[in-house]
């Protein structure tokens, strides 16, 4: 009598673009900024001096691209200019100067790393309410003259954190 209707065609094309998003995360990006993350903890102290990081410019001989994209920090939103290539990510790059996409191939956002790991500890003690918490961050930021103009929301990069960190334990 009362069956689960059959899912329409833009749920399942959405559930498949989520999957094929979810594939590209485990079997392309993380395996890849793995070694970089390690690289930034143990330059930078595990995060405690992450001054003078600068993005650095593909070397190759690839056909270079232009991306904007905007890092959301504790006291700012950086926005930045990057080149990139097949041999040098978006994602990679980003990793170097301590930040986390939201996305894994063309982020326009992306979330400092020491923003991250206050949120995943602070999710540690209190009962998980991202919606709160990424729309209080957004507040405040905001308060402070910053805005972000991205569809992608801190939420994204700070679920997809949240999820390797549970993988890697």
């Amino acid at each position: 009598m009362w069956s689960d209707p059959t899912p329409t065609p833009d749920k399942t094309k959405h559930r498949r673009a989520r999957a094929k998003q979810w594939e590209r995360w485990q079997g392309e990006i993380l395996p890849a900024l793995l070694p970089e993350f390690g690289r930034v903890l143990q330059e930078t102290k595990s995060l405690r001096d992450l001054e003078g990081r600068r993005q650095q410019t593909p070397s190759c001989h690839c056909l270079v691209k232009i991306h904007n994209i905007s890092i959301v920090r504790f006291s700012c939103i950086e926005d930045l200019e990057l080149q990139f290539c097949s041999c040098a990510p978006v994602a990679v790059q980003l990793m170097c100067l301590a930040a986390f996409a939201c996305s894994p191939i063309l982020p326009s956002l992306a979330v400092d790393l020491r923003v991250l790991e206050f949120t995943m500890k602070l999710f540690l003690q209190v009962s998980p309410n991202n919606t709160a918490y990424t729309i209080s961050l957004e507040n405040v930021l905001a308060d402070m003259g910053f805005q972000l103009h991205h569809q992608a929301r801190f939420s994204v990069a700070h679920s997809a954190l949240r999820r390797d960190a549970i993988l890697t334990k």
